[in-house]
């Protein structure tokens, strides 16, 4: 466990600048850009989740979902982290981190009354 934990820890920074340095090559100087580009926005992130954090809380709360408001404000940090952090594929994952998705699972209700049919009265009119 402690040798896969290695080589991800070693493995994600190589494969970060390997991948860097070849948008680089395609792009050019322009990647200075988006690292920059990238940066500004993560820091902007942090620094609105410091007011944002507390209000999503309250929402969640209100709703009944205290810990989707806690992940929601643990993706959003992350996603700032990981933006700031120089690279192009650490900057790919905030913002898929960023992305609204949200799994909601079904009732069971609805799983097992789901047939073919739609069950209904009708009316004949000629």
């Amino acid at each position: 466990m402690l040798r896969i934990g290695g080589l991800i820890l070693l493995g994600f920074p190589l494969l970060e600048l390997a991948f860097t340095l070849w948008v680089g090559t395609l792009i050019g100087p322009w990647i200075w850009l988006l690292l920059l580009g990238s940066a500004l926005t993560g820091w902007l992130v942090l620094r609105g989740q410091r007011v944002g954090a507390p209000l999503l809380m309250l929402q969640a709360l209100r709703n009944g979902d205290p810990i989707g408001g806690v992940l929601w404000n643990v993706r959003i940090a992350l996603s700032g982290v990981l933006l700031i952090v120089p690279g192009l594929l650490s900057d790919i994952a905030a913002l898929a981190l960023l992305l609204p998705w949200r799994l909601r699972p079904v009732p069971v209700s609805a799983r097992a009354a789901s047939p073919d049919y739609i069950d209904g009265e009708y009316r004949r009119m000629d």
